[in-house]
Order: C-alpha cells, then sequence, then structure tokens
C-alpha cells in the first residue's frame, strides 16, 4: 500500500486506516475539516509520511491533532480523487447519473461510498453491461476495478 486516502465524511480516522502502516508512503485527505485522529491511530514512524490536503486547508491541519505529522503539503489538484488518480480512472456514463450506469472496463467492480465501505459489488462486469444503481441514495459514491477508481455522483 502505498497511498492512503480518506473521503470527505470521515470523522474520525482510527487504527484501521493504518492497518500495515509500514507501508504507507502518503496520505491524501480530501476532507475539508481535519477527521479526529483516535489517540492509538498510529505509531511514531507515520509522523514523516506526506499527507496532502486540499488548498486552503493547511492551516486548519497544522492547527489540530494533525500537527503530530510533519510533512503536511497543501495540493491545490485535490478538488476530487479522479484528480488523484487521473492515470486510473475508469470511464463512466452517464455521471450524474439515477438509474443506470455504463462501466468502460471488465471483470470484477465495486461501489463505494465515502467511508469506503462496498454498497454493490458486480462479479465479472462485460463490457456491455449496464449496472443498476437505482437503489442507491442521492450521494457520492466511488467505483473501483482492479486499482482504478473514479468518482460517481447519483442524484
Amino acid at each position: 500500500m502505498e497511498k492512503v486516502t480518506l473521503w470527505d465524511g470521515v470523522t474520525v480516522v482510527d487504527q484501521g486506516v493504518f492497518t500495515g502502516s509500514t507501508a504507507i508512503k502518503a496520505l491524501i485527505v480530501l476532507a475539508d475539516n481535519p477527521p479526529s485522529l483516535a489517540d492509538d491511530s498510529f505509531d511514531e514512524s507515520l509522523k514523516g509520511i506526506d499527507v496532502f490536503v486540499m488548498c486552503d486547508r493547511k492551516d486548519a491541519y497544522d492547527n489540530s491533532d494533525w500537527k503530530v505529522f510533519t510533512n503536511i503539503q497543501e495540493d491545490c489538484n485535490l478538488s476530487g480523487i479522479e484528480q488523484i488518480a487521473s492515470n486510473n480512472t475508469i470511464n463512466i456514463y452517464p455521471n450524474p447519473a439515477s438509474d443506470f450506469i455504463s462501466v468502460q472496463t471488465q471483470g470484477d467492480v465495486s461501489i463505494t461510498n465515502s467511508l469506503g465501505q462496498i454498497v454493490k459489488f458486480i462479479k465479472n462486469l462485460k463490457q456491455s453491461d449496464k449496472i443498476d444503481i437505482s437503489d442507491l441514495e442521492n450521494r457520492i459514491y466511488f467505483v473501483n476495478a482492479g486499482r482504478k477508481i473514479t468518482k460517481l455522483v447519483v442524484q
């Protein structure tokens, strides 16, 4: 694991986020307000990892319990996960969507919410298959296929 991404909506960062922490090289935080760090959430070796926060949010992180990280950096290109993983995106259409989406990939596909919980899993998707999303609530999700991920807006 090279990067851990925390989505907007995460309120507490606990030990689970840092499982296998020796392999983490960067932490990307897509939350306007710093999530609370649980007291036992990380070990001393993580203090020097790169932490990337959205533009104009560095002060908020520097003035919170995140100040334990010594390398907090602002990145004004972090407007969403598709910016972070521009080389690893999946084409989805339509997007935004309300009933069905077509995903330009093959194989297993999962749709996760902002907390990383899988809300839909499709095994062995074929290029021509459509995914029924009519049962999903109106919000932002992430479509994952292999190591690729793209934001999906359901409205």
